[in-house]
């Protein structure tokens, strides 16, 4: 008998061609916590759990694989743990239970505009406690 966890996968992708020329994107998986109630509880549940991704090119070796998590490091030098990088909604059930949608950073993929095929995003985890998958999202890199 085996005691490894069951893996969760969610694979998206769309063709390079409806993307803009030499633009950098950054794909996200969009979610949230099902069973918390106050915002302050999601780090609780899903502070540590870890991702694998793949962001690139479909049946290339020239993607970008990396380990990243649900809630990433907070960016201003406090220490308290992690949280999402992005805020993405708020929604409120028939019971008024709050719950807001949240975004963690997968990968860049840039877009050159001579490569034909299609933009692969891959996530793998083993976590699944009260996930509540929207989708990956993908933008444009802002420019600083």
């Amino acid at each position: 008998m085996c005691d490894e966890p069951e893996v969760f996968e969610i694979r998206g992708k769309i063709s390079t061609s409806l993307l803009s020329p030499m633009t950098t994107y950054i794909a996200y998986l969009v979610f949230f916590q099902a069973f918390f109630v106050n915002i302050e509880d999601v780090t609780s549940y899903i502070e540590y759990s870890p991702i694998e991704v793949f962001v690139g090119i479909a049946g290339s070796n020239n993607g970008q694989r990396k380990t990243v998590y649900f809630l990433q490091e907070y960016q201003d030098g406090d220490d308290n743990g992690f949280f999402p990088k992005k805020w993405t909604g708020l929604l409120e059930n028939e019971f008024g239970e709050r719950y807001v949608w949240l975004e963690s950073e997968l990968g860049e993929f840039f877009n050159r505009g001579d490569e034909e095929g299609e933009l692969l995003m891959i996530v793998k985890t083993t976590y699944k406690d009260g996930l509540i998958v929207q989708g990956i999202e993908i933008m444009p890199k802002k420019c600083k």
